[in-house]
């Protein structure tokens, strides 16, 4: 398969002995065709994870926000409507709940 944009520029490092042995088996074992193959994936997938992502963006930021908002407002109302359910009292025309939120229903002996 022909390489679309040649590969012409050199980047040269050194290493020690044992970082040598590590990404030669870091080679083998992602299956990198040379240490030059999994250095250049590396490097550019470091490259990559440092760019700005959309989620930095404005727009989501201010959709996360407004989610941890909604989120926010949605356990108040949920604490608001258990405080409302235990202020009731029976005779009000509403159940009384037990402990658990069920309705208790009291049913008459039969005389």
């Amino acid at each position: 398969m022909a390489v679309l944009r040649p590969r012409n520029r050199l980047v040269y490092f050194r290493l020690s002995e044992d970082e040598f042995e590590k990404i030669n088996s870091a080679c083998h074992a992602t299956g990198a065709r040379s240490i030059s193959d999994l250095a250049r994936h590396a490097l550019q997938k470091m490259i990559e994870e440092q760019r700005p992502s959309a989620d930095d963006s404005p727009l989501a930021i201010r959709l996360r926000t407004m989610d941890d908002m909604i989120r926010t407002l949605n356990q108040n109302l949920e604490q608001l409507t258990g405080l409302i359910g235990s202020l009731r009292t029976p005779g009000n025309g509403e159940p009384e709940t037990g402990d658990n939120g069920n309705k208790q229903v009291n049913h008459a002996e039969p005389r």
